[in-house]
């Protein structure tokens, strides 16, 4: 075969044409095993070829001229480039999937997958690859396994670098720069056909409108954002946070998507470093609140009080429990407050000082008042030493806040504290969630340890009488504010005859007679427990 002419494909480096005395129009694809020969165009040619060229407008024409004056103008379809398209994405597809489609001017289909963006970008549809590389990655950056997907389809959707050509057959080029050349034209080759096309700079140089131009930009932002928290690069991902912030709440509310993206990014962020993603959290709470836009962040604040007292992991979430979760979510001084005590119940587990960490857990939620880092305020509302406010609801319900707590008061001996809020707390939750079980737990703990140190100190009758009398005030504090009077007046004069009781028992007892005292000490215990309990059912008929 004599060849006398050829060209290259203007958009696809791998595809040559060629036109010789066989009087037929030869189209190669260098990417195939051999450099295969994909088809010939023997008509309308009488006699041998003298020329062939690939049109600049129209990516998929070529122009081929004989010796005698003939001319044709061949045309690539579809349906002849989809065999060249070497499909780089695994797809795996349900049903659903593989019924949704585009179909191409040229009356050609593809499947709405990576496939299908391989295929479009293969066959120059580029505003329809485009469209369908950003709804894909929209859905893949919301996934752990298909993040790497989702930076991929970006990728498609940017155009190669502009590349210095070299003569090849230059003699001043060693063995090594032509193989290095060799090298570089392959990987080109390889990719310039999944790309945009050259001398594109971006998909804004292309007629799309600014709302997918805005999407793209979100889009490019989010992915690489996400990649660089899933590899620990902190250093980028600081860069990201920096934009992100600038950003409008309004921004992120145009999507269900978009408020996915981040809520999953504050989730990447708390595992990677907690107290930084909490401070994070709470700029992007005031950026929603200053927008009047916060009922929208309940879809990020929820993560933020997970898990919570409604959602107990030993039993399963009631209706009511979780609407009580979603109806919590909607208030910003709530969730606000608890975003910045987590960030600093953080900070101050891993401080390396010699500090007493208990004393300044019970001291931050105990405070009246919070300092803040950022916002408007300098300081903000605390819990002022109560977990449950007037109305009888929580005031915070995250688990994080509450067990830190709790295992202050526990390590620092306050047990009546840890008896009144836990019975405050058990009382208002007792019929949506489970978790009402370990707050009964934690206060039958505290009124055991109660006990244990009033009979380890049977050798003091006034210290034994002072611990039961403690006793006495954690219960009637621990009830309701308007229930106080009434069971003050239903017990008290049972209290002052077990006081008169004890102190008699008391002064008259030595040595010998102890374990009987502590005895005693139990079954006073008891009886003020009746009474307790005796009100507590009182209340749940009320």
């Amino acid at each position: 075969m004599c060849i006398r002419d050829r060209s290259w494909s203007n958009s696809h480096a791998e595809i040559l044409a060629s036109g010789g005395w066989d009087r037929r129009v030869k189209i190669w694809n260098l990417n195939a095993s051999g450099g295969q020969m994909m088809d010939d165009f023997q008509k309308p040619f009488s006699s041998m070829i003298s020329g062939v060229e690939f049109c600049r407008r129209s990516h998929d024409s070529l122009v081929a001229t004989s010796v005698s004056g003939e001319a044709a103008c061949i045309t690539l379809t579809d349906d002849f480039l989809e065999p060249m398209v070497v499909h780089k994405f695994e797809v795996e597809e349900s049903n659903e999937q593989k019924q949704m489609v585009y179909a191409l001017k040229s009356g050609h289909k593809v499947h709405h997958n990576e496939n299908g963006v391989e295929k479009l970008f293969y066959f120059r549809q580029i505003k329809q690859a485009v469209m369908l590389a950003i709804n894909l990655a929209k859905g893949h950056q919301l996934s752990d396994e298909k993040l790497g997907d989702a930076k991929t389809l970006i990728e498609l959707c940017k155009a190669l670098p502009a590349v210095e050509c070299c003569d090849a057959l230059d003699p001043a080029l060693s063995i090594e720069d032509k193989a290095e050349m060799k090298i570089q034209f392959l990987k080109e080759m390889d990719q310039l056909s999944y790309r945009l096309p050259p001398g594109t700079d971006d998909i804004d140089s292309l007629d799309h409108s600014p709302d997918v131009m805005t999407e793209y930009q979100f889009l490019k932002e989010s992915v690489d954002m996400l990649d660089d928290l899933a590899a620990a690069r902190f250093g980028e991902f600081e860069n990201h946070k920096q934009r992100i912030l600038g950003w409008d709440a309004g921004d992120w509310i145009k999507s269900t998507k978009k408020m996915l993206v981040l809520r999953r990014t504050v989730a990447e962020y708390l595992e990677a470093d907690g107290p930084a993603a909490f401070e994070f959290a709470g700029m992007m709470c005031d950026k929603f609140e200053d927008r009047h836009k916060f009922l929208e962040f309940g879809m990020v604040a929820d993560l933020l009080v997970h898990p919570s007292i409604y959602e107990h992991h030993s039993s399963k979430v009631t209706k009511l429990g979780q609407d009580s979760v979603v109806e919590h979510c909607k208030d910003y001084k709530a969730i606000r407050l608890q975003i910045r005590l987590q960030q600093l119940i953080l900070e101050e587990t891993t401080r390396k000082d010699n500090s007493d960490v208990a004393t300044n857990i019970i001291n931050l939620v105990e405070a009246d008042r919070i300092v803040m880092a950022h916002g408007k305020e300098a300081t903000i509302l605390g819990l002022d030493g109560e977990l449950v406010d007037t109305s009888n609801k929580p005031k915070v319900v995250s688990l994080a806040i509450i067990h830190s707590y709790f295992s202050a008061l526990i390590f620092k001996e306050f047990w009546d504290s840890l008896i009144i809020q836990s019975s405050a707390l058990e009382m208002c939750i007792r019929e949506i969630s489970g978790y009402a079980d370990v707050l009964s737990a934690t206060m039958a703990r505290g009124y055991n340890e109660l006990l244990h140190a009033a009979s380890a100190k049977s050798d003091n009758g006034v210290e034994c009488l002072q611990h039961l009398v403690m006793i006495f005030r954690v219960v009637v504090d621990s009830r309701e504010r308007e229930l106080n009077k009434g069971f003050l007046e239903k017990v008290t004069s049972s209290v002052e005859m077990l006081c008169e009781t004890i102190v008699g028992f008391l002064e008259g007892y030595d040595s010998g007679n102890i374990s009987e005292a502590r005895e005693f000490a139990l079954s006073v215990n008891s009886q003020l427990g009746s009474l307790k309990m005796k009100l507590e059912n009182e209340h749940i008929d009320k």
